[in-house]
């Protein structure tokens, strides 16, 4: 009889389940790192946040000719624009609305918003953003079921331009003037803001001003997703190839979705955000070097970025640079 070596096959039979176990771990982690990708491309939230968990409201006074601070953008907040003087143009969601003074624009919560066009000279107008949690604090109570749970279930929509013609238009702009000096300080005022908010809203729904909702552009989360992944990276030398394929988009087809619910293209997204990354060191580091500026905000070519920045902002990065440097000393030493 052929003597059998039981420590051979204990051996084997020890380094199949080895192979077994650990091909079977390593595709368990395999799939979870695939679900955990898709879910990335699914999901992605907006990094934006006005105000506070415990206080959502927030309050933004925009001098005239900063549209840069405006990039396009989609929050939880739901958000009232109110224009002071000269004009704006607004793109929700792929609808474009041209703003004269005191025109009003309530702009819906998750909604993709900025400005539509960053060469222009726009007026000074103000910024309310707040959540639903700040009016209806109770979501169990009869108050938010009844009032406020149509809005957020989407039986209508927040996204209203309100022109002076409006027959209510008068008894809203009295309320933002006095918002607008209560949101001076937000927390000793936040009762006042909310039942100045409260007076708002409860206009809007005895006058029936909101609209019936209807249904999101097409691909809108994919380009809020796009949004989210662009200023993640775009420092980086990114594609629209690259964005394309983060969404499972052709680039044809994303590069149109983009500029219908934006107004501008993928392209034009990326430049403005990198011009506006490149001010925002330019103000805060007075001795950095252009180069080093440009190279910072995703600029591989000095030259062109400084062609860039040029169009986008009617100076030169230099002239810029010199511009914040002769303010700062004048402030710090006036003349007499």
């Amino acid at each position: 009889m052929k003597h059998i070596n039981t420590e051979n096959i204990r051996n084997a039979i020890v380094s199949f389940f080895n192979y077994v176990f650990t091909r079977r771990f390593v595709m368990e982690i395999q799939v979870i790192f695939d679900n955990q990708k898709n879910q990335e491309r699914q999901v992605v939230r907006s990094d934006l946040q006005h105000g506070s968990d415990s206080l959502s409201f927030a309050f933004y006074d925009i001098p005239a000719g900063q549209q840069m601070e405006f990039m396009t953008h989609w929050h939880i907040e739901y958000e009232i624009m109110f224009l002071l003087d000269g004009f704006i143009d607004i793109i929700v969601d792929g609808q474009l609305y041209h703003m004269n003074p005191n025109d009003i624009l309530f702009v819906n919560s998750n909604s993709v918003h900025g400005h539509a066009d960053f060469s222009a000279k726009y007026g000074r107008y103000l910024c309310f953003s707040f959540g639903g949690n700040f009016l209806f604090p109770d979501p169990d109570s009869y108050l938010y079921n009844r009032f406020f749970m149509p809005l957020q279930s989407g039986q209508y929509t927040f996204t209203k331009h309100v022109t002076k013609e409006e027959p209510y238009a008068q008894s809203i702009l009295q309320i933002l003037q006095k918002l607008a000096k209560l949101s001076r300080d937000i927390y000793r005022n936040a009762l006042s803001i909310q039942i100045s908010l409260l007076n708002i809203y409860n206009t809007m729904l005895q006058e029936n001003a909101f609209d019936t909702c209807a249904a999101p552009p097409a691909n809108r989360d994919a380009i809020k997703s796009a949004l989210w992944y662009i200023n993640q990276n775009y420092t980086q030398q990114i594609t629209i190839k690259s964005i394309a394929d983060f969404l499972n988009l052709s680039t044809d087809h994303f590069t149109r979705r983009f500029k219908v619910i934006t107004g501008i293209t993928p392209k034009e997204y990326i430049q403005n955000l990198r011009i506006r990354h490149a001010i925002t060191e330019m103000d805060s580091k007075l001795s950095s070097k252009l180069t080093e500026i440009a190279y910072n905000s995703g600029f591989s070519d000095a030259n062109y970025f400084s062609r860039t920045f040029k169009k986008q902002i009617g100076t030169t990065p230099s002239e810029y640079q010199k511009y914040i440097r002769d303010t700062r000393i004048l402030r710090k030493y006036p003349l007499s």
